[in-house]
């Protein structure tokens, strides 16, 4: 016969209780109910979308999004619901097990974002630079397999801060290696491409029949001003990550980190919001499919019909010079 734990007096009894709902948790559940909704909207617009390395991208980014903002809610609805228990049974079956599990998806949805917004720039300027090679680039193996580098980084999380060992703490320390590689990665590749796209399109872009290689100028343009507030944000992981080296090396921490550590949490929260207002506004798939939806019109975006057979400048010039002898 199992033995029932203790019994004690619930912790609330009225819906609406003053132990949870305070200002903090009311904040907290506004941003994780809009961190849901904006990851809905920007799953809905891509419905409207047809084959482009933006949209799976952007997938990439939002799916691990929401899930995570529903991992969230699961566990508020659960602590909610254990508030108005009298023992902790209730405690043990649904919410124990879920220690850790927020912070690890979190860490898992920030690497996440971060490789996907250096593919995202490297498949702009690949799109600008040549124009079939961004059409045979393989976007969808590339984001699944990118998702094997966030997922390692996360579990680091859970090996104890306080280790004394040194391979422990060296190991700990790797996703803050990644965060200050991939921050110094996309400035050089941003400086790269404010330069790149300067120049003017080649020319056969600009007739080409797919959208992707057609508008590359301008989604490249575009794709630059949407990166400024994810590398504006990843400036306090960027510290950090220098700060933990400093610590390695010393094996003590300073007033700098706790603060950063504070800085980088409420940068998790606000960041997919103010990431999918960007996106519907700054790329142009999702800036377009919105606007369909807005409207409630029927319109099916598509890439122009591929020519069958395309001349090229030489041949086209050599036919015209032809018809002008013949003149």
């Amino acid at each position: 016969m199992s033995q029932s734990s203790p019994t004690f007096k619930p912790t609330c009894v009225d819906f609406f209780c003053d132990k949870y709902f305070d200002a903090y948790q009311i904040v907290n559940l506004f941003l994780l109910f809009a961190r849901i909704f904006v990851s809905l909207v920007i799953l809905g617009c891509g419905v409207k979308i047809p084959k482009d390395f933006i949209k799976t991208i952007t997938l990439g980014i939002f799916i691990p999004i929401l899930i995570g903002a529903l991992i969230s809610f699961y566990i508020e609805l659960a602590t909610f619901i254990g508030l108005f228990q009298n023992n902790n049974d209730f405690r043990n079956m649904f919410i124990v097990w879920t220690d850790g599990i927020d912070a690890i998806v979190s860490d898992y949805v920030h690497f996440n974002t971060i490789c996907l917004h250096i593919l995202l720039l490297h498949c702009a300027k690949l799109a600008y630079s040549d124009d079939e090679s961004i059409l045979v680039f393989p976007t969808r193996m590339v984001v699944s397999l990118c998702q094997t580098i966030p997922a390692f980084l996360s579990l680091l999380s859970i090996i104890p801060a306080s280790q004394d060992s040194f391979i422990l703490r060296a190991v700990r320390v790797l996703n803050k290696l990644f965060s200050f590689a991939s921050f110094i990665v996309l400035i050089v590749m941003i400086v790269w491409c404010m330069i790149r796209v300067k120049s003017d399109l080649p020319y056969d872009h600009a007739r080409h029949s797919d959208m992707q290689v057609r508008n590359a100028r301008s989604r490249l343009a575009f794709i630059l001003l949407y990166l400024i507030v994810p590398v504006a944000a990843l400036v306090f992981f960027f510290a950090d990550s220098i700060v933990w080296l400093v610590v390695l090396i010393e094996g003590k921490a300073g007033e700098a980190s706790f603060k950063l550590d504070s800085y980088m949490a409420q940068t998790k929260l606000y960041y997919p919001i103010v990431l999918a207002i960007l996106t519907l506004v700054l790329v142009s798939p999702y800036r377009r499919a919105m606007l369909i939806i807005l409207r409630c019109k029927k319109i099916k975006v598509e890439p122009l019909p591929r020519k069958e057979v395309d001349l090229t400048t030489m041949y086209r010039y050599a036919n015209l010079e032809e018809a002008q002898e013949n003149i």
